[in-house]
């Protein structure tokens, strides 16, 4: 696959991401979003799910970033990439 290539999936997985989460984090706050936590909560189960899920999706998207960009950063120096790997494991 080529640089410019990856450069655009790379591209789309950054955008899926931003999307996602967001829309995942809006159907999981406005879920449990009441003073009657607990029933509203059970009355709202599905919505919650779903952007639980969504907000996964963006987990996925976000390793695929870095999998997808670590051999262009690779073909440059070896140090640049292996040193941004371990700051990026608390994020996922």
């Amino acid at each position: 696959m080529s640089a410019r290539t990856t450069g655009r999936i790379v591209g789309a997985l950054f955008l899926l991401a931003y999307v996602v989460y967001l829309a995942g984090g809006a159907m999981a706050s406005s879920g449990s979003a009441s003073t009657v936590v607990l029933s509203h909560v059970a009355g709202h189960q599905l919505q919650i799910s779903a952007g639980t899920l969504l907000m996964l999706l963006n987990s996925a998207a976000v390793i695929g970033i870095g999998v997808l960009i670590f051999p262009i950063l690779a073909g440059t120096t070896r140090t640049l990439p292996t040193a941004t790997w371990p700051p990026r494991w608390p994020r996922g």
